[in-house]
């Protein structure tokens, strides 16, 4: 094999199906690996359980979406298929050994990254990654896919829904950064604004907002693999953002995300110009070939 090797470690979804295809196909990168984070049925019955006692309030939130809101989800899960999927299906893993684990962090995956040693781990859409991984020599550099404009929307569930539930089109985006025990936190490699089109769908507006970030993570990935040295951007030095976290966010917030598209403000915001602004100026820190 040659060219950059690349361990994804990630979720199942036709989103990162996606990604892991668009990684095996490029000439100067080589998948040799995949670690998929699934959260079985019984872990998901013992959360329900523990949310019951602990989190009332989520769960409550949770409900009352898929009873009120399903159309809008069921929309947003058909475009994600649109996109990223073939005949109505996800895409089927490439040929990389794939190994799938409850729990990212698990010992299972720091012997798995062991034995194939890495030039880099690429993460997109698991929990948090913790110490055991980070511990892990090689890789010597973990990336991270947010799909939120860092520093200015960082966290979860979903960044690009909480912007347009805040009416903020011009703080869609994505970015790729050196993963740390944070979130979101570490240093940027390469931040860009996500220009949405005024026939966007919701479903299209996050689903083309993970598919520039797709193109993003590969373009820094073939940058590696030529050479040239990632040199991080720390993300507070380009201003204040905002931590969302998936307990905040419920129904409310998605049907005036859903409300924004639907009455046509984000058709009038993209036809009359993208702003320019602080936010959706391109950083890009990638040293040129040899290093700093």
């Amino acid at each position: 094999m040659s060219g950059l090797r690349v361990v994804l470690l990630t979720s199942d979804s036709p989103w990162q199906r996606a990604l892991a295809n668009r990684i095996a196909a490029d000439d100067a990168l080589t998948l040799v690996g995949v670690v998929v984070q699934s959260i079985p049925r019984t872990m998901r019955s013992t959360w329900i359980r523990r949310a019951i006692m602990r989190q009332p309030g989520v769960l409550a939130k949770k409900i009352v979406t898929r009873l009120f809101l399903r159309r809008v989800m069921n929309e947003i899960a058909a475009s994600e298929l649109d996109w990223f999927g073939e005949s109505g299906k996800a895409l089927d893993w490439p040929d990389a050994p794939v190994v799938t684990v409850a729990d990212i962090n698990e010992s299972e995956v720091v012997r798995f990254l062991e034995r194939l040693g890495p030039d880099v781990g690429a993460v997109s859409g698991t929990r948090i990654i913790k110490e055991p991984i980070f511990a892990v020599k090689p890789p010597d550099l973990l990336l991270n896919l947010h799909t939120g404009l860092s520093p200015y929307y960082k966290g979860g569930p979903n960044c690009t829904l909480w912007a347009l539930s805040r009416q903020e089109p011009h703080l869609v985006g994505a970015t790729i950064h050196v993963l740390d025990p944070g979130i979101d936190s570490g240093d940027i490699l390469l931040t860009e604004f996500t220009p949405l089109q005024a026939t966007d769908t919701l479903g299209d507006a996050v689903s083309r907002t993970v598919s520039h970030g797709h193109d993003m993570y590969v373009r820094v990935l073939r940058a590696i693999a030529e050479g040239h040295v990632p040199v991080g951007v720390p993300q507070d030095s380009l201003g204040e953002g905002r931590t969302f976290f998936t307990r905040e966010w419920g129904p409310l917030h998605l049907r005036r995300a859903s409300r924004f598209v639907r009455r046509g403000d984000l058709a009038r915001w993209a036809t009359q110009g993208f702003p320019r602004d602080p936010a959706t100026t391109l950083i890009d820190s990638l040293s040129g070939p040899g290093g700093k």
